[in-house]
C-alpha cells in the first residue's frame, strides 16, 4: 500500500512539471542590449606614394593638343600662299581689264557739215572709230527734233539710221546717214540764237568688240548735239545723253 501511495506521488509531480514547461515551445530568451560595434580602419602611405598616384591620374586625364608645332608652322604658310594667290588672281585681272580697255574698240559720233548755203546746210552722221581693234556696228538711232528752251529732251529717238550692219576698222570714218536743216539767222546774234525754240539732233550707236563673248551686252554711244548760231553742232543737253559704255 505505501508503495503504490508513493508511485501516485511521483506520476503527479510529472505532470506539475510538465504543464509549467509543455513541449515545442522556446524558452524565453532575455533581451539582447548589445551596441553594434564600429571598426576604423587606417591606411596610411608615404608621400612618394601618393606623387605617384596623383601623376598616374594627371597621365590619364591629359589632352593632346589640337595641332602640333610643325603643323601650325605648315597652315601658316598654307594661309600665306592662299592669300597671295588670290591677291596675284585679282591684280592679273584687273590689269587685264585694264589691256582691254585701251585695245578695245571706242566709237564716236560727230555731225559733220556736207554743205551749206543762206537758209540752208546738210550735214552727216558720221561714226569714226577711235580704238585700236575693230567695232561690229549692229544698231544706230537718230533724230532731229525741234524744241523751245523752256523744254528738256525726255524721249528717245526712234528714226532708224543704220544703213546696213558693217564692221568698223580702227581710224575708220563711216558716213551712215544725211540730213538737211533750214534756218535763217541772219542779223541773229549768238545771244539772240540761244532763245526761243532750238534745233537738237540726239541719238545712239550700238556696237560690239573683238573681246565681247555672244551673250555680252552691246556698248552704247549715246550723243547729243545742239544747234549754233554758226551753223555748226555743239554737245549739250541732258548728261545721260551724252554716254560711253
Amino acid at each position: 500500500m505505501r508503495l503504490f501511495l508513493l508511485v501516485m506521488l511521483l506520476i503527479s509531480a510529472q505532470n506539475n512539471t510538465a504543464a509549467k514547461h509543455p513541449q515545442g515551445k522556446p524558452k524565453d530568451n532575455p533581451p539582447n542590449n548589445c551596441q553594434p560595434a564600429v571598426v576604423e580602419v587606417h591606411t596610411s602611405c608615404s608621400p612618394e606614394a601618393a606623387t605617384s598616384q596623383n601623376q598616374q591620374q594627371a597621365t590619364k586625364t591629359e589632352v593632346k593638343p589640337f595641332m602640333t608645332h610643325g603643323e601650325y608652322v605648315i597652315s601658316g604658310i598654307t594661309a600665306i600662299y592662299v592669300l597671295f594667290s588670290i591677291f596675284t588672281y585679282y591684280a592679273i585681272k584687273h590689269q587685264g581689264a585694264g589691256q582691254v580697255s585701251a585695245e578695245r574698240a571706242w566709237v564716236l559720233v560727230t555731225l559733220d557739215m556736207v554743205s551749206s548755203g543762206n537758209m540752208q546746210a546738210a550735214y552727216c552722221v558720221t561714226l569714226t572709230n577711235h580704238g585700236r581693234t575693230p567695232a561690229r556696228i549692229i544698231e544706230a538711232r537718230g533724230d532731229l527734233r525741234e524744241l523751245p528752251d523752256t523744254e528738256t529732251l525726255t524721249k528717245l529717238p526712234q528714226t532708224n539710221i543704220l544703213p546696213a550692219i558693217k564692221l568698223l576698222a580702227p581710224n575708220e570714218r563711216w558716213d551712215i546717214s544725211a540730213f538737211g536743216i533750214h534756218v535763217d539767222f541772219t542779223d541773229f546774234s549768238p545771244l539772240d540764237a540761244a532763245k526761243g525754240k532750238q534745233e537738237w539732233y540726239f541719238g545712239y550707236v550700238a556696237y560690239k568688240t573683238i573681246y565681247d563673248r555672244k551673250f555680252d551686252p552691246p556698248h552704247y554711244t549715246r550723243f547729243c548735239y545742239r544747234f549754233c548760231v554758226n551753223k555748226r553742232w555743239q554737245v549739250g543737253g541732258p548728261p545721260s545723253y551724252n554716254d560711253y559704255t
